[in-house]
């Protein structure tokens, strides 16, 4: 998130005009105005890939690869 205009408050920290903000997926966040004034900001949000752990840990997908092994 890059704020544009105004203030926002999130985690517990003040971020102004060219702050940026950072929330791992999965994390829990939140942001609220702290001030009267409009706060303006732009959200690019990133879709990844499963990671490797998630893949491997992951009972469906092993399952599935059991079967496509054995032939089922």
């Amino acid at each position: 998130i890059v704020v544009l205009e105004g203030e926002v408050e999130t985690l517990g920290h003040r971020i102004g005009e060219g702050g940026l903000i950072f929330y791992a997926a999965g994390e829990p966040h939140d942001m609220k105005n702290p001030s009267n004034t409009d706060a303006r900001y732009l959200v690019f949000e990133f879709q990844g890939r499963p990671t490797l752990i998630k893949k491997l840990t992951d009972p469906a997908r092993w399952w599935r690869k059991i079967r496509s092994l054995a032939g089922a």
